[in-house]
């Protein structure tokens, strides 16, 4: 036995579209930071969550959204004192290299569970690390992110419809519908 895993359905979905999406842009959209408490006794933990990945579809491109919310603390669990929330949410563009099949754009989430949190984790992670600095804390240095980690905890959600409760393994998926020009009299 080798003991290689054999790749989720979710990753070699993901595969399909490796030749025909390239990352062009990563952009920030949303940093918060409010500090709560001013005692001068370090921070003992964090609590870190993804939020939802919200992504749509452009002519030739797909634009996801890939965000975290981090709260700072001190003191054990039943007595915690937060001391600061840290809110970050970058825009990653990826150029469609060919035209999309509709086949294709169902792969989308997939790449994104897959591809889309190891294109985004350094940013967010640098920006936290900057933030809770700036906050007069010690630098909060999240852990580095593997090849599926987020996957099983990140959601995704197309903007058109409802959302459906899945297994964390399959988030739901949640598109935005691009913004209709206005026509000019």
């Amino acid at each position: 036995m080798t003991g290689k895993r054999a790749p989720s359905e979710s990753v070699r979905r993901a595969s399909q579209l490796n030749t025909k999406i390239r990352l062009h842009n990563i952009v920030p959209v949303a940093i918060h930071a409010q500090r709560y408490d001013v005692d001068d006794e370090p921070q003992r933990g964090y609590k870190l969550e993804a939020q939802a990945v919200e992504w749509m579809r452009y002519q030739n491109a797909v634009g996801a959204q890939f965000g975290v919310s981090v709260e700072l603390f001190r003191g054990p669990e039943a007595q915690r004192v937060l001391l600061a929330k840290l809110e970050v949410a970058f825009r990653v563009f990826y150029a469609l290299a060919t035209p999309f099949s509709p086949e294709d754009e169902a792969f989308v989430p997939d790449y994104l569970r897959s591809a889309g949190w190891l294109h985004a984790w350094p940013y967010l992670r640098a920006e936290v690390q900057r933030l809770s600095s700036s906050l007069g804390l010690p630098a909060l240095v999240l852990p580095v992110l593997l090849a599926g980690q987020m996957g099983d905890i990140a959601v995704m959600r197309v903007a058109a419809g409802d959302l459906t409760t899945v297994t964390p393994a399959a988030p739901p998926v949640k598109k935005k519908r691009p913004a209709r020009a206005k026509a000019h009299p």
